[in-house]
């Protein structure tokens, strides 16, 4: 029933393993420091060249897809989501970069994705949400919060930074850290920034952290939920004025919510295999149906549901067995 269906993985199985080895041994130090957790120099060196080579992969791969590390650890679900918002932010920010260009230090507007620049994109999106190591799991887990204990949470970036205090790290990588949770509307934590005072960077990052927070329950505030929801929850938080409206346009064109071999069940009840995933119809991917109501044996067949179908829509279903 799969066969010819590649599975939505971005990294190479051995590069998703590199990186999450040495990624789990920095984030285990900053674990184990508690309250006074530092990175050291030489650990933010592992993260740099882990970060690279995610990007390599990246860049060979151009797919509007991401990978999807899990994990039910809680300091392990913050390295995860720390990997997999790299790299839907790194697809991202490749496109931001091109679309709708920089200006370097001169003054120069460019429209290329630099190549150093987006390794330090990628290094803050990695680092992002490092304040949060180290915090009581029982914080990451629940989704009501006392308003202490909600303050606490909110202000991770600003604990972020404190641990890497001692490092050198760029403010291209360092304005993630700090601003991923603010927003255009002055809404956002913990400093309240609006507008201008955003940098693209953390533009970016805004949007796949709440992508991927969503979606692994590591968002403050909200239960996990499905990858269509969470996507739909970047698209209402632009439409509401916290996210940048021209980064989430591009978010929405290259970010799949329904990645290749993914099983679905659709609007209809029809159920399915995501078979191919194209750029600007990301949300309506084509379908393998493998199943269909009140159809025995059915022979598996390909629908395109960006060209009309009359289907209304897809949701994921837990495994491969529930697409027969």
């Amino acid at each position: 029933l799969s066969e010819g269906v590649a599975e939505g993985r971005l990294l190479p199985p051995e590069v998703r393993d590199r990186a999450t080895s040495g990624l789990a041994t920095v984030f285990a130090a900053a674990a184990r420091g508690g309250a006074d957790a530092r990175i050291a120099e030489r650990d933010l060196v592992q993260v740099e060249r882990t970060v690279r080579e995610i990007l390599a992969a990246v860049r060979e791969s151009g797919a509007p897809v991401d990978a999807l590390i899990d994990s039910c650890v809680a300091d392990a679900r913050v390295l995860s989501h720390g990997i997999n918002t790299c790299i839907a932010g790194l697809i991202l920010g490749e496109r931001v970069m091109r679309e709708l260009g920089w200006t370097d230090w001169k003054g120069v507007q460019r429209t290329t994705a630099d190549h150093e620049r987006m390794v330090q994109l990628g290094l803050g999106l990695v680092l992002h949400d490092i304040g949060l190591v180290g915090l009581p799991p029982e914080l990451l887990d629940r989704h009501e919060l006392s308003p202490g204990e909600s303050d606490i949470v909110s202000d991770h970036p600003s604990r972020g930074l404190e641990m890497l205090v001692r490092c050198d790290l760029s403010p291209l990588a360092r304005v993630v850290v700090a601003d991923h949770h603010e927003r255009l509307d002055g809404s956002g934590v913990p400093s309240g920034k609006a507008g201008g005072r955003i940098h693209d960077h953390a533009r970016i990052a805004a949007a796949v952290d709440l992508f991927h927070g969503a979606s692994s329950g590591l968002e403050p505030g909200l239960a996990a939920r499905s990858p269509r929801a969470a996507w739909d929850l970047v698209v209402a938080a632009e439409a509401s004025g916290g996210l940048d409206s021209r980064i989430t346009e591009i978010f929405t064109r290259v970010i799949a919510p329904y990645p290749c071999g993914v099983a679905v069940e659709l609007s209809d009840g029809r159920r399915g295999l995501v078979a191919a995933v194209a750029e600007g119809a990301v949300p309506r991917p084509e379908v393998r149906v493998t199943n269909a109501p009140d159809v025995g044996d059915l022979h598996p067949y390909e629908l395109d549901l960006a060209r009309g179908t009359g289907v209304r829509g897809a949701c994921q279903i837990d495994h491969l067995e529930s697409a027969r």
